[in-house]
């Protein structure tokens, strides 16, 4: 009997799809003639590999028991791409960092795609080194199995800059699989990598920082390529966020409030509470005396790392003043 992990490898290793060849079939009355074709459906939890043969039988072929070769398909890319900002923070004649940055996206940001795809191989862990982001899919399905890996990089097209998933798949997605992969996708560009990358701005030089999200609050979507140039429909909405109370970790910004703010507000804004995003960003620019106060404002909003440790109250206006930097 196999294990639950050599069951999960096989699935890996022989996505639906696969070609198999059959040697011999033992321990069975009737088996499927040797020599025989098929193409592999799926693989069970006990390791049957359920072989759709050329001849019409259904009979499956059990691994470590019956001989058989198993080729998987070519590996082919995938692109998906999706829209990507940045907020560009440019020092004064003093020295000082605006409050709020200019926001870039398309053509505007193209300028600076080779600092912008440096933050993003920058941002892979040392997990995603195989596989990227799919390191961290969930699901035990045949988009695990069929996408080998996806990983986020820096494109410029038609005179615009495009965060792109390069995907490895065997085989061919289904639609529902497609849609599975792309809301996988939209998950560590929300969370995950994206709030990583969010939290560590890109040095320009001469003072100069990026800080580059990949989600955007307004006209976002993920396409593949012949969606977005070619012919093929795009199926959108795509994405509707339910409107709870989103999570962000404080720690690996820096002390940087407005780093911090803005990553809040996306999360709101993604949540489908923009009035609460603006709300916060009020209250926060003319409300807080003190760094602490500030954190302590945007984690009424998201739950944060001293979100429960903060006592409920209601907000207290006072005059502007902007929190330490």
């Amino acid at each position: 009997m196999l294990r639950k992990e050599e069951v999960d490898a096989l699935r890996r290793k022989y996505p639906p799809g696969s070609g198999v060849v059959l040697h011999e079939m033992k321990d069975d009355p009737n088996p499927v003639p040797p020599g025989s074709k098929g193409t592999l459906e799926l693989i069970d939890d006990a390791g049957g590999f359920h072989v759709k043969w050329e001849n019409g039988r259904s009979l499956s072929a059990i691994y470590g028991v019956d001989a058989f070769d198993v080729t998987p398909p070519e590996l082919t890319a995938l692109k998906l791409y999706m829209p990507i900002g940045a907020e560009l923070f440019e020092p004064d004649d003093d020295g000082n960092m605006p409050e709020e940055g200019g926001e870039l996206s398309g053509a505007a940001l193209a300028d600076y795609r080779d600092a912008v795809a440096e933050a993003l191989e920058a941002e892979r862990a040392p997990e995603e080194a195989e596989r990227g982001i799919m390191r961290w899919y969930d699901g035990d399905d045949a988009v695990s199995a069929k996408v080998e890996s996806a990983v986020f990089r820096a494109e410029s097209r038609d005179g615009k800059l495009w965060c792109v998933a390069e995907c490895q798949v065997r085989g061919t997605l289904a639609p529902a699989e497609l849609d599975a992969l792309k809301e996988h996708i939209r998950s560590q560009a929300v969370g995950g990598f994206g709030e990583g990358l969010e939290s560590r701005p890109v040095s320009l030089g001469d003072g100069a920082e990026l800080c580059v999200h990949l989600w955007q609050p307004d006209g976002w979507f993920i396409r593949t390529e012949k969606e977005l140039f070619g012919d093929a429909p795009a199926k959108e909405p795509l994405f509707h966020p339910p409107k709870k109370r989103p999570e962000m970790e404080l720690l690996g910004h820096d002390g940087n409030i407005f780093s911090i703010l803005g990553r809040a507000s996306r999360l709101l804004k993604a949540a489908g509470m923009g009035d609460k995003a603006k709300e916060m960003c009020d209250r926060v620019t003319n409300g807080a005396h003190s760094y602490d106060e500030a954190l302590q404002i945007v984690s009424e909003y998201v739950r944060t790392e001293i979100s429960d440790a903060l006592p409920q109250k209601k907000p207290r206006k006072r005059g502007r003043k902007s929190p330490e930097r």
